[in-house]
């Protein structure tokens, strides 16, 4: 049981109303004095991270503890981070939403919703991004989420005291159902 997180709370940000483009921000309380890779470890083990990011955005945690979005949890450990400069992960997180080809992505300036809820989450932090997984590490139906990318960073804020997991994905599944 993870013993250096407590769960705070979770924000789901919507990025277009009608599609299933979003980033879920889940924030947690740190123990002071713990090390990143405690972190990491204790943030991979604890339930808020066993999250298939099935449900429409906003209703919160599908949880299954062998799962991480489109991943097999048992795949993911602290070595599947690597230190991400923060700048690095505002541009992929801004590539992501203006693809320079504009299919299957939201149709709409993103930007702003990026700039006011998640670019500030990323300022004065020390980065982790989830490192490229390939194809054999996806759950069985880990192809559903992510088709468009499946960005996952932790900032850690130990001047606040927190570490914020920001996950943005899609699920075109459920953009095709509708």
């Amino acid at each position: 049981m993870p013993l250096l997180l407590e769960f705070a709370n979770h924000i789901s940000v919507g990025l277009d109303p009608g599609t299933f483009f979003w980033v879920s921000i889940k924030c947690f309380r740190i123990k002071t004095g713990s090390t990143d890779a405690a972190l990491l470890a204790d943030l991979i083990s604890h339930p808020q991270y066993h999250d298939t990011y099935a449900a429409p955005p906003g209703e919160g945690l599908v949880p299954d503890a062998s799962i991480h979005g489109k991943f097999r949890r048992e795949c993911i450990s602290i070595d599947s981070f690597q230190a991400c400069d923060v700048r690095v992960a505002v541009d992929e997180l801004d590539r992501w939403t203006h693809p320079a080809d504009h299919n299957n992505h939201p149709d709409f300036d993103t930007g702003q919703v990026l700039e006011s809820s998640v670019h500030p989450l990323l300022a004065n932090v020390v980065t982790y991004k989830l490192g490229t997984m390939d194809e054999s590490t996806w759950h069985e139906w880990g192809w559903v989420v992510g088709v468009n990318g499946f960005h996952e960073y932790v900032a850690i804020d130990r001047a606040a005291g927190t570490l914020n997991l920001l996950v943005a994905s899609d699920d075109q599944l459920c953009s095709r159902v509708q």
